[in-house]
């Protein structure tokens, strides 16, 4: 199952040392495209020195790091799409520029939910470079934090993965001083040493979360690793392949990648596959991170939606950056997304606002005109999804 989402995000935000693909606390309902590639990697590399190559950004990356004020009207519905044209004159010759930027907004509430009893499976990287810059002491100090976290109705598994992965702490409700003693004890029981297995730490992972959805519970699977797969499966694309097909509604993934060792390109396949993507510039916020999982959920407001652009007579459709998942024609194009994640936050703890402006993903799309005209009649934007609570079409 090919598990890319949409996400509508508030009050979700990372601290100035960790960059989160989809996660900011004043988009005031704009939409962010969950598993955009921030711009972490982007200015860690800059900021030591380096010249940052182009797979290093992407668009809603780095629109998703300023705040756009996007228009608020109410469609009526729980999710609106809009678009705004913009026209001047190219610096590259006296022609027109028509570009139309395609969004999407929401006038749900996020605090009208609450968070479900939730199962969270931590899979921690313990191969032997997790000793450099304190990682793995960073990573017991945010475990700790997490398990002080989490409701009584709350439970929490531990996978520990070098050559090998293994179920560090079986899926245990936090629901007694007795069981939070137990947790803090196997954390503190993580050494580094090893290889690093990914696929088979995943694997595991999703095998704990399985069986929390046999139950009906809500699972989020948070996976670290500061590496390269170098033990066990390492083909990326199979590593892909397994966490979409394990990544479902009811079992989320988040994927945290540590300093600039890591295998960026999978860790932000593997967070579109089902969820959010942190690049930690600085081991230090290491702890932050786990409790952030912790305060934010989602849970899906729309399914199965499809968006469409048709031009009209006196225009086509040009080149198009933005929503990864849109093809386009010279006639228009279409995007489809399994699904549209409302993210919230349940700790009453504000992060600095300049610590990311982030305001929602757009695509923006080139209209060039057929001949020497100004008309640009007939753009035509359409966008259709299913109503997860009543299952009907939207």
């Amino acid at each position: 199952m090919v598990f890319s989402v949409v996400t509508l995000f508030s009050g979700c935000a990372a601290d100035d040392g960790a960059k989160a693909s989809s996660a900011n606390n004043t988009n005031n309902g704009n939409v962010n495209v969950g598993g955009v590639q921030d711009i972490g990697v982007f200015r860690d590399i800059v900021n030591t020195g380096g010249i940052p190559g182009p797979d290093t950004l992407d668009a809603n990356g780095f629109f998703s790091e300023h705040y756009i004020e996007y228009q608020t009207e109410d469609c009526g519905e729980d999710i609106c799409l809009f678009g705004m044209l913009g026209r001047g004159i190219s610096v590259l010759s006296s022609d027109y520029m028509n570009v139309l930027q395609v969004g999407m907004t929401t006038q749900v509430n996020p605090q009208d939910y609450e968070r479900p009893p939730t199962d969270f499976i931590a899979i921690i990287d313990v191969s032997g470079s997790m000793y450099s810059d304190n990682k793995l002491e960073y990573v017991r100090q945010g475990l700790h934090m997490m398990i002080d976290s989490l409701e009584a109705n709350d439970r929490l598994a531990l996978v520990a993965y070098s050559d090998m992965a293994r179920e560090a702490q079986e899926l245990m409700f936090v629901d007694s001083a007795e069981n939070r003693q137990v947790m803090h004890a196997n954390v503190n029981r993580l050494v580094a040493g090893g290889s690093t297995n990914i696929y088979d730490a995943l694997w595991l992972g999703f095998d704990i979360a399985a069986m929390s959805a046999a139950e009906g519970r809500y699972a989020r699977v948070v996976f670290l690793s500061d590496g390269q797969p170098t033990a066990g499966i390492t083909d990326p694309s199979s590593i892909i392949t397994l966490a979409r097909e394990k990544a479902s509604k009811t079992s989320q993934l988040t994927s945290i990648g540590v300093g600039t060792d890591v295998n960026y390109d999978l860790m932000k396949e593997l967070a579109m596959a089902g969820g959010n993507f942190y690049f930690i510039e600085n081991s230090m916020a290491l702890p932050d991170i786990f409790v952030e999982e912790v305060d934010c959920f989602s849970f899906p407001i729309a399914e199965n939606v499809h968006v469409t652009l048709s031009s009209g007579p006196d225009f086509y459709i040009g080149d198009t950056v933005g929503f990864e998942d849109f093809t386009s024609s010279s006639a228009g194009g279409e995007a489809t997304f399994p699904a549209i994640y409302l993210a919230s936050r349940t700790s009453e703890n504000i992060e600095d606002p300049n610590s990311r402006r982030g305001g929602g993903s757009a695509m923006f799309v080139r209209i060039v005109p057929q001949a020497n005209t100004m008309s640009l009649s007939g753009i035509l934007l359409s966008m259709s999804y299913t109503d997860p609570q009543t299952g009907e079409t939207v």
